[in-house]
């Protein structure tokens, strides 16, 4: 009797046995899981945060892009686009407006096409817009309808204005000319601000239009709504500084299709200077060795061993006033 039950004593042990290591064991792989699928786990997390995260930017990031085309384009804004003044906001996207003007070619023109004679060259790349393509120009509509106004809230000059001689004029500030302006001789005007022709633009001579040096590197304007012609060794040009150019922006239709025309927009002989020749509604015509660093027309016409020499500098030209410019992403509030 003792014997037996001495054996089940034994039994009993061996199976508490068992019992505490099959219980160590689920303890101890626990503890190995749990540590294994933590790191797991916030991994997972990282994951899904980062999804998100990349998410809300793709978000912001065509929302924005969808405002700042139609900011640009002149479209009904996108539903969403708060509007703070000089900033606008969308989603997390922030906008904001740029005083810099992109001019990214030697020559960029429209559908009236362009024609090369008498050994003409450009140094820089070309953009030819095709019949069904869509002409995007750098310089918005509302930009000259900017200028114009900032032009006509300023110094007014209610007739015609001719210079002659070894004359030095100079306007004050921004300056509208109601008439035609004529330079010719060696005088020069010099503009330190935005100035708007509305009738004709003549230089003859070595006449010369130039910027004021208290505008620094800043780029100038000049908006004519006539014909604008340079003969002789007639310049427009910059004050020196790394920077500094004249927009020659036409709004004349003249020869915007080519063909037979001969009384262009714009048309230079023998014109050198650190000009941008702009008529995207009508014809350019420079011929008679004018060189240039580059021309935005509808159609343009290169005679004579005319020369573009394209700078990278005026890629993106900060101007001295820019109403009304171009709308971009400024940053995303992620």
């Amino acid at each position: 009797m003792t014997r037996y039950f001495f054996k089940q004593k034994i039994k009993k042990d061996k199976g508490a046995v068992v019992i505490v290591a099959v219980l160590l064991f689920i303890i101890i792989s626990s503890s190995i899981i749990f540590a294994i699928s933590n790191p797991i786990a916030d991994q997972v997390r990282a994951g899904g945060d980062f999804i998100r995260t990349s998410q809300s930017y793709l978000n912001a990031k065509v929302s924005g892009e969808d405002a700042v085309y139609r900011l640009n384009k002149g479209y009904t804004p996108p539903a969403g686009l708060v509007d703070f003044g000089s900033t606008k906001q969308i989603l997390q996207t922030i906008l904001s407006q740029s005083p810099n003007i992109p001019f990214l070619y030697g020559a960029q023109v429209g559908t009236g096409g362009l024609v090369l004679n008498g050994n003409a060259s450009i140094f820089g790349n070309v953009f030819l817009a095709s019949s069904t393509s869509t002409q995007s120009f750098p310089i918005l509509k509302r930009q000259v309808d900017g200028w114009k106004a900032e032009a006509g809230a300023g110094t007014l000059r209610s007739t015609s204005w001719t210079i002659t001689g070894t004359t030095i004029a100079s306007t004050t500030g921004a300056t509208e000319v109601n008439g035609n302006l004529t330079i010719s001789d060696s005088s020069k005007l010099i503009i330190n601000g935005v100035l708007y022709v509305t009738g004709d633009v003549s230089l003859s001579g070595t006449g010369k239009i130039e910027l004021d040096s208290d505008l620094g590197n800043n780029a100038g304007v000049v908006v004519v709504d006539g014909k604008t012609n340079f003969s002789g060794g007639s310049t427009i040009s910059g004050n020196g500084n790394a920077g500094s150019f004249v927009a020659l922006v036409s709004t004349n239709t003249s020869c915007a299709n080519g063909g037979s025309c001969t009384d262009y927009a714009v048309s230079a002989t023998s014109s050198s200077g650190s000009e941008i020749f702009v008529a995207q509604n009508g014809g350019v015509h420079l011929s008679g060795g004018t060189s240039t660093v580059a021309v935005i027309a509808n159609h343009l016409r290169l005679d004579d061993g005319v020369s573009i020499q394209y700078l990278s500098s005026i890629a993106h030209l900060v101007f001295s006033t820019a109403p009304g410019s171009w709308w971009g992403i400024f940053s995303f509030m992620l």
